[in-house]
């Protein structure tokens, strides 16, 4: 038996290369695993990396966009002043054909009212003498809640809108007229509804 190992040297030889050729490819293929586990692992970092980067942008965009959008709103916020101002101006171009130019200020303004209350009246046209001072009252509480951001005036400022669309839709001539069939219509509810109190 002795001699049969060593009569087959070359079989031996065969034997201990392609034991030393798989011990070589176990080993490329171990280092070829490693450095695909290492490009994988680095593509992950990078995923993360990429990931995390677009959740902060995410969140600072949402807060930047917030912050920005409530900076325009402070800026050029139109609240129901607003709309009330617009209403009492297109009321007073129908009316008294004066519309409000961009630069003058709510003073010059009412004095441009006045003087065309005064105007129309030598002319013979019905026109209450009480829109330029409800219009006074109603510019001041407007100033004080468009300019000075004051949300507690925001009521006075609609009684003072109230006060001018009154006085802007009366005639001085049906000013009593309106009195007296508002007299007459509240006495006529007064007879139509039963006293209700027990």
């Amino acid at each position: 038996m002795r001699l049969l190992r060593d009569s087959c040297p070359l079989k031996n030889a065969r034997i201990a290369t392609h034991s030393t050729r798989s011990k070589k490819q176990l080993g490329a293929d171990k280092e070829e695993d490693a450095d695909k586990l290492k490009h994988l692992l680095d593509y992950l970092v990078y995923a993360l990396a990429a990931l995390v980067t677009l959740a902060v942008a995410a969140f600072v965009g949402r807060a930047l966009y917030k912050a920005i959008k409530r900076y325009i709103a402070n800026r050029t916020g139109r609240g129901p002043e607003w709309g009330l101002y617009r209403k009492a101006c297109k009321r007073l171009k129908k009316r008294l054909k004066v519309k409000r130019e961009p630069h003058e200020t709510s003073e010059q303004f009412v004095n441009r009212v006045r003087s065309t209350v005064a105007e129309q009246q030598a002319q013979g046209k019905n026109v209450s003498d009480g829109i330029p001072v409800a219009l006074d009252a109603f510019m001041k509480s407007y100033n004080l809640v468009y300019f000075g951001r004051r949300e507690d005036e925001l009521e006075n400022l609609k009684y003072h809108a109230d006060q001018l669309n009154k006085q802007i839709g009366t005639d001085t001539k049906t000013e009593a007229m309106a009195a007296a069939s508002g007299a007459a219509s509240s006495q006529a509810e007064g007879a139509v509804r039963p006293n209700r109190r027990r």
